[in-house]
């Protein structure tokens, strides 16, 4: 399987306070002081353990708080919060190539249910053509993450299979776990292996 077109220009970056005070500046040269992971789609950061983990950058294409009914929570609704350091679409990231050591992708994996449902605020809906879109995904992943380093993927089949997502890169996957009710969530490992230049994709480095 061929690689994915080069992505487009990287979006204008808008750096929160907090991400100003982590990095000093968001620099998108190599060699810039960058933490060492990436969560490239984070929503709400569900399964960090600390969602403010210095050692990470976190970036989604929202910024939006949603307030959700929830019987369970004291006043009978809780608060959903999708706020990156940075936004910015996981298809075009806006950093240089081989910038982290680790990067987390989790897109969105629901084409059926609406934007504006509780499980779409959660975790976004797939529009469009999402096959070329989560394609552009894997490539501008692996095009920041360091030779040898590791990217962890997770998704879940309720919509669709994961043997359909894994096509869409050429990387070939190292180890994983389903979990999650009816087993239909993924947790997947790769590790980047060095590679000729020539065959690697053109990537930005400034």
């Amino acid at each position: 399987m061929s690689h994915a077109p080069e992505s487009p220009s990287a979006p204008s970056v808008r750096p929160t306070p907090e991400i100003a005070g982590k990095v000093g500046a968001l620099a998108l040269a190599p060699g810039s002081a960058l933490p060492s992971v990436l969560d490239a789609c984070c929503g709400s950061r569900l399964f960090w353990f600390d969602r403010a983990d210095p050692r990470a950058i976190y970036i989604d294409k929202r910024r939006e708080t949603h307030e959700l009914p929830d019987k369970s929570s004291r006043g009978g609704k809780r608060s959903l919060v999708v706020a990156p350091d940075v936004v910015a679409d996981f298809t075009a990231l806006p950093f240089a190539d081989e910038s982290f050591a680790l990067v987390v992708f989790d897109p969105p994996h629901f084409v059926r249910n609406g934007a504006k449902s509780w499980v779409g605020l959660k975790y976004g809906t797939l529009k469009g053509d999402w096959r070329e879109e989560l394609r552009r995904g894997f490539a501008e992943c692996f095009r920041v993450l360091k030779n040898e380093g590791t990217l962890i993927f997770k998704w879940n089949e309720a919509d669709i299979p994961v043997s359909q997502i894994l096509e869409l890169t050429p990387e070939q996957p190292l180890v994983g776990n389903r979990c999650g009710k009816n087993a239909q969530s993924h947790w997947i490992v790769f590790l980047k292996q060095n590679k000729p230049d020539e065959e690697r994709p053109a990537g930005r480095n400034s």
